[in-house]
């Protein structure tokens, strides 16, 4: 067993060390590479939140992305989303057109350059991973709040034109609150307006989005 773990060792060091040669990094000018982008999608609850739960109470949504790649691999963004009261009893209840919204600065990370090598320009096809953290603000008389919350995502990317200048993506993602300036006061709990910033509320969004690039 022993000798097994060494053998794994040896072959993800060997893998990380030829993805890093194929990785090629290139100084940018500071105007280079940037995107700008569009998405819409809904977003549930990960665990039941008084009468709602996974896929009970979705809230559609509609975001903003603006994005610099450092490297080819290597990048970050600004994400802004708007979540939207869609029923009576929507998935924060807050009785307001525009439930929350969350804006936050993430970091990029394209897996089909980094371990696949850059090509010259960018595939017709990435992976492409993105974290971080970020501002959340939910609406309402009574369930008016502020918070920190994290965010992390998968990019199914598609570059489309001869010079995938246009990207079309897939994105899953989950949200969790980790702090919040609300704690939690009776009309709250009695509202079932359960978004609490903080580690045991979830939030799972599936997004479609478009970049433009320049």
């Amino acid at each position: 067993m022993k000798k097994l773990f060494i053998i794994l060792a040896a072959v993800v060091l060997t893998m990380s060390a030829s993805a890093q040669e194929k990785e090629v990094v290139t100084a940018h000018k500071t105007f280079d590479n940037w995107y700008l982008g569009i998405n819409a999608g809904a977003a549930t609850p990960m665990q039941k939140w008084g009468d709602n739960g996974f896929m009970k109470g979705v809230a559609p949504s509609v975001g903003l992305r603006l994005g610099k790649n450092f490297t080819t691999a290597f990048g970050v963004a600004i994400d802004a989303n708007a979540y939207f009261e869609s029923t009576e009893k929507s998935l924060m209840k807050t009785r307001t057109f525009v439930d929350a919204i969350n804006l936050d600065a993430l970091g990029t990370f394209n897996v089909s350059n980094f371990f696949g090598g850059y090509l010259g320009k960018p595939r017709r096809v990435e992976l492409i991973a993105l974290g971080g953290l970020g501002w959340s603000h939910q609406f309402g008389a009574l369930t008016r709040a502020n918070g920190i919350n994290s965010k992390v995502a998968l990019d199914l990317a598609f570059n489309l034109g001869n010079s995938r200048a246009v990207q079309l993506y897939l994105e899953p993602a989950v949200i969790f609150g980790l702090w919040n300036n609300a704690r939690m006061v009776n009309a709250l709990s009695r509202h079932g307006s359960n978004f609490k910033f903080d580690s045991r509320s979830g939030l799972f969004q599936l997004n479609v989005g478009v970049n433009f690039k320049f």
